[in-house]
């Protein structure tokens, strides 16, 4: 899967059986160290609602969703309000049970403005190395597309969904196609949004309890708080696994994405199978599998400027970029 940054695919569904790594599962052991999470019921019947909602959305038409689906799409507005109360006005991010719908703020009409408002932040604040315009522009469409994956209200939440086209769309289409209405099992998460600098998010490798490799999440954006304190964020965070994190996981192998917040303290985003249904970013599962199961532990960051960077991003999101990055760049 290639977008900006690499999560797990969606797969399939096997027999209605919860996997060990949906969320459902590792927030239990997690929450102390993650971001706070509500776990919203999700129908076989709504989604078949959302689904229609979302083949409308791609067509631009309005002729999948009927009077029945709108009253199910109105329930579910306000089964999401909610759930939603708890967190106030701060507002949250929101997700199915295996992904979340993070390709819909591409179609969201204050992308420019939110981009453009980033790049001076990034450009201002000297995050990139001097004349590395591929990073602060990639840089800045994260940070971008991360604030308008907040939601405040049930209904921005069933839009956010109807407009990911290349996420819920095919996840849904699979899961109704290959599953039954009793076996169906995915739920709505509701996270708390904070305001995360996404460049600064790592991916770490553990198998058999024995942390091998941790990685720059993005791997197409240079990053100079990372360059130069590389050695401190690496003892850092192999600290923070052997006495916070691993004591917590039950699991003996696993990915762990883990973020660090403006105060420099760190939260645990998310869980993924030590497979290579998990990205691998700056490593490569075929070349360095003896690393990531076995070692020598190693920490690999992006050091200068990635050659033809935007070339190698999702598709829409390279025409995002086409249209708002000067060709020198």
């Amino acid at each position: 899967e290639k977008f900006i940054s690499c999560r797990m695919s969606a797969g399939k569904e096997e027999g209605g059986k919860r996997k060990r790594f949906d969320v459902e599962e590792w927030y239990p052991y997690l929450k102390p160290i993650t971001f706070s999470t509500s776990i919203v019921p999700f129908s076989y019947r709504e989604a078949e609602a959302v689904l229609h909602a979302c083949d409308d959305f791609k067509h631009k038409v309005n002729e999948k969703v009927n009077k029945e689906d709108q009253d199910v799409l109105d329930a579910l507005v306000i089964k999401i309000d909610s759930a939603l109360a708890e967190y106030g006005e701060k507002g949250c991010f929101i997700r199915m049970s295996k992904r979340s719908p993070k390709d819909a703020a591409l179609y969201d009409p204050h992308l420019i403005s939110c981009f453009e408002e980033e790049l001076k932040i990034v450009e201002q604040s000297n995050l990139t190395l001097k004349n590395d315009k591929s990073s602060a522009y990639i840089i800045a469409t994260m940070r971008a597309l991360t604030k308008l994956l907040k939601v405040n209200s049930g209904r921005e939440a069933v839009d956010l969904f109807s407009r990911s086209q290349k996420r819920l769309l095919p996840d849904l289409t699979l899961l109704l196609l290959h599953l039954q209405p009793h076996q169906f099992l995915e739920n709505i998460i509701i996270r708390e949004f904070v305001d995360i600098r996404p460049e600064m998010e790592f991916r770490a490798f553990v198998h058999n309890g024995n942390l091998n490799a941790i990685t720059q999440y993005n791997s197409l954006c240079c990053v100079k708080e990372i360059v130069d304190n590389k050695n401190t964020l690496c003892s850092d965070m192999k600290r923070y696994f052997e006495e916070t994190i691993k004591p917590l996981i039950p699991e003996p192998s696993y990915v762990f994405d883990i973020v660090v917040l403006s105060d420099n303290t760190f939260k645990v985003i998310e869980l993924n199978p030590m497979t290579e249904a998990s990205h691998a970013c700056l490593f490569d599962w075929t070349k360095d599998r003896e690393i990531l199961e076995n070692g020598p532990f190693e920490f690999r960051i992006v050091t200068g400027p990635v050659k033809n960077a935007h070339e190698k991003l999702a598709p829409e999101v390279k025409v995002f970029l086409d249209k708002v990055m000067p060709k020198e760049a």
